[in-house]
């Protein structure tokens, strides 16, 4: 009788190791996953941050081509002015698509950790509660 108690606590402990060993591995695939995922995001961000920027000071170094090659104030002054115009709708423009970018990366990190409190709950949990 107690052996049999001492078998049966013996395999319910090695059940319950295995339940959370298992839960342990599925776990650190998970935070692997939006981690590789943040990172490859990251990178993403600033490569676009690059490009962008090498384009705003090439605009800026044609603006001060052109400046150099007016003929007159008045030309210089209609050159800036459809420069900053141009300029604002441009960095407008950038804004927004980095945004979409900054967007579209916290979304795919977090659906790795979506799934898996998909899988644990049931459902997704309401963080804003």
């Amino acid at each position: 009788m107690l052996r049999l108690a001492a078998e049966s606590s013996v395999e319910r402990s090695k059940l319950a190791y295995e339940r959370l060993r298992s839960s342990a591995e599925e776990t650190t695939e998970t935070l692997e996953s939006a981690f590789k995922v943040a990172s490859d995001g990251q990178t993403a961000i600033n490569n676009k941050a690059i490009d962008l920027l090498r384009l705003n000071a090439n605009s800026f170094f044609d603006l001060a081509k052109s400046l150099t090659e007016a003929k007159s104030l008045s030309e210089v002054v209609v050159l800036q002015t459809q420069f900053a115009r141009t300029q604002f709708e441009t960095l407008s423009a950038q804004a927004k698509e980095m945004s979409g970018l900054v967007q579209k990366v916290a979304t795919d990190t977090a659906a790795p950790l979506n799934a898996a409190a998909v899988r644990t709950f049931g459902s997704k949990p309401d963080l804003a509660a």
